[in-house]
C-alpha cells in the first residue's frame, strides 16, 4: 500500500517524526480505529516524553542544594539544621537570574525556583511535611525545564517491616520539558526496592498534553526488575481495565507486554507484544514490538521496527 510505502520512506529522512507518521495514518486509513491509533501511539511516546522529564528535575533540583549562596538561599540555613529537631518551616529560594553555571558544569540555568516547606513534623517511627514548588521559566542550556506550580504532601511511615512512603501531588500548569501537567496524583510505595509490597498509583483528573485519567495503577513486584501493572482508569479514550507487564531485566530497555490478556480500552482490545523502550536507541517511539487492537469489525497491528512503525 502506497500509504505504508511513505511511511517506511520518510522513516530514513532525518527529521522524520512520531508527528510525521501519525499525519500519515491519519490521511490513509479510513477505519474506526483511526483516531484511536493515532492515540496509542501518542502515549506510547508519551511514556519516553517522562523519563527526561525526571531526570531534569532530579539534576536540577541536585543543583539547587548544592548550589552556592550567591543563587540558592535557604532559610534557616542549612549548615544549622539539626534533623532531630527540625524546625517547622524551611524556605528555599533559588534565583538563576539571567545566567547561572554551576561549578564543575558545563551548563546554564535561568529562572527562579521557589520551595516552601511547611509542617515538618519528626517521630520515631516517621516523618510528614508540605510542600509548595513554584518555578518561573526555569531553563537549561535555554531549553524549559519547570515553569508553574505544585504541591505536595508526604510522609515517611513504618508499617510492619516496610517503610511506606505516601506522596500527595497537585499540579497547575507545571511545565517540565515537552510536559505539561494538571491535577492530583497520590502514590503510595514501599520504601525499600526490596520491598514486596504494591505501587499504588491514585490519579484525579489527571492531565498531560497526550493523556487525562482518572483512576488507579497498582504495580506489584513479580520477581527482580518485573512488575505486573494492573490498570483501572477512566480516560479521555474510555475506561481502561488489564494488566500490562513491565521488564527491566535488560536495562536501558523496557520490555512492556500483556501476559494474561489484552487490555480493554473502551470498545477496543489492546494486546502488547513485547514493546522495547529504550531512550538510548529510539527517543520517539518503541524500538521493537507490536500492538494488536482489535475492535468489534476489525483489528490493526501497529509494528515497531528501527525507530518507525508500520500499520496494517
Amino acid at each position: 500500500m502506497e500509504w505504508a510505502k511513505n511511511i517506511i520512506m520518510s522513516a530514513t529522512d532525518s527529521n522524520f517524526s512520531i508527528e510525521d507518521a501519525q499525519a500519515y495514518i491519519a490521511a490513509a486509513i479510513p477505519s474506526e480505529l483511526e483516531t484511536d491509533i493515532e492515540s496509542y501511539l501518542a502515549l506510547i511516546s508519551s511514556v519516553s516524553d517522562m523519563s527526561p522529564m525526571i531526570d531534569e528535575i532530579s539534576t536540577l533540583l541536585e543543583e539547587i542544594l548544592n548550589g552556592d549562596s550567591s543563587v540558592v538561599t535557604i532559610t534557616p540555613p542549612m549548615q544549622t539544621l539539626d534533623i532531630s529537631n527540625l524546625p517547622s518551616v524551611i524556605n528555599v529560594s533559588a534565583d538563576f537570574g539571567a545566567g547561572y553555571t554551576p561549578e564543575g558544569s558545563s551548563s546554564t540555568y535561568t529562572g527562579l525556583v521557589l520551595i516552601n516547606i511547611t509542617d515538618i513534623v519528626m517521630t520515631e517511627t516517621g516523618l510528614s511535611a508540605n510542600a509548595a514548588i513554584t518555578a518561573t521559566n526555569v531553563q537549561r542550556d535555554s531549553r524549559l525545564i519547570l515553569n508553574g506550580a505544585m504541591t505536595l504532601e508526604i510522609s515517611l511511615a513504618a508499617s510492619g517491616e516496610d517503610a511506606i512512603i505516601q506522596a500527595n501531588l497537585n499540579f497547575s500548569n507545571l511545565q517540565s520539558v515537552d510536559v505539561s501537567m494538571n491535577g492530583r496524583m497520590e502514590i503510595s510505595m514501599p520504601f525499600s526496592d526490596s520491598s514486596e509490597q504494591p505501587i499504588i498509583l491514585t490519579l484525579t483528573n489527571f492531565e498531560t498534553s497526550d493523556m487525562q485519567a482518572s483512576g488507579t495503577i497498582i504495580v506489584t513486584p513479580v520477581s527482580t526488575d518485573i512488575y505486573d501493572m494492573e490498570l483501572d482508569l477512566t480516560t479521555h479514550e474510555g475506561d481502561v481495565e488489564g494488566t500490562a507487564r513491565i521488564d527491566s531485566t535488560t536495562s536501558p530497555q523496557t520490555i512492556i507486554s500483556t501476559p494474561v490478556a489484552p487490555i480493554t480500552v473502551g470498545e477496543y482490545r489492546v494486546l502488547f507484544n513485547d514493546i522495547v523502550m529504550d531512550q538510548e536507541v529510539c527517543t520517539d517511539t518503541a524500538a521493537g514490538g507490536t500492538i494488536v487492537i482489535t475492535g468489534d469489525s476489525e483489528t490493526k497491528t501497529i509494528t515497531f521496527d528501527n525507530c518507525a512503525y508500520t500499520v496494517k
